[in-house]
């Protein structure tokens, strides 16, 4: 005698196995934001530093909403339980460029269009272990988050973490080095919502104590404008 499950009856079973074997930890966070409330899961979070990178997912609900407003998975998620998450609209302390103690969810204005958008921490795969993070655009149109590639890959390689914004100049500043001589700024321009390098500078100090080498690159009239001149160390 064979027996025969239904077809809603895998279903449910193959939801709650997902459901057990994904998620160990759920973390409700209620001050994430001026428009959004969080809710993570993570497979494990139960280290003593309070820091982990598991895959995960993300559940975005709108400010008191209790129905989600969008699901995010992803493949790691870094969390830092003391510092989980950072909007402009609920501090006045501004985030500075090149903080090794970027938040795990940072919300902020990346396109210039007036809406708000959303970065995840995914690792450390930025320059000498730096933060890098999977960048979420808000798209007006189909009303929810769509992750922009481009945006990510300004937080990896060299990059030494999430870029910052000039809302003024509507710009993306980027920050890399390489060792302790050598720092370089890049400015992006977002056209389309894609980052458009306008602007370069490296600080080179080479084998001299007395003088930094500054050499800047600036697009302007659509060339390439280039400039160099020596700086005295203080």
């Amino acid at each position: 005698m064979s027996f025969r499950r239904s077809p809603w009856a895998l279903l449910l079973m193959l939801f709650l196995f997902d459901s057990i074997s994904f998620a160990q930890e759920t973390l409700n966070i209620r001050n994430a934001s001026t428009e959004y409330d969080l809710t993570v899961q993570v497979k494990d979070c139960s280290r003593e530093d309070d820091q982990c990178s598991e895959p995960g997912r993300m559940t975005v609900y709108r400010k008191g909403a209790k129905a989600p407003f969008q699901v995010l998975s992803l493949s790691a998620i870094d969390v830092y339980k003391d510092r989980l998450a950072f909007d402009p609209g609920l501090t006045k302390k501004a985030r500075k460029p090149n903080d090794d103690r970027y938040s795990s969810f940072i919300f902020g204005d990346f396109n210039f269009d007036g809406m708000k958008d959303l970065a995840i921490c995914n690792g450390t795969n930025g320059g000498y272990g730096a933060q890098s993070y999977t960048v979420y655009l808000f798209n007006s149109r189909m009303n929810k988050f769509d992750e922009n590639r481009q945006m990510s890959e300004l937080t990896e390689a060299g990059c030494t973490g999430l870029f910052s914004v000039e809302a003024k100049e509507r710009l993306l500043v980027v920050m890399g080095k390489s060792g302790s001589r050598y720092h370089q700024t890049e400015k992006y321009r977002v056209v389309a919502n894609r980052p458009v390098l306008v602007e370069e500078i490296i600080y080179d100090l080479g084998d001299s104590e007395d003088f930094t080498v500054v050499t800047t690159r600036k697009l302007v009239n659509g060339k390439w404008v280039k400039r160099e001149r020596k700086v005295k160390n203080p």
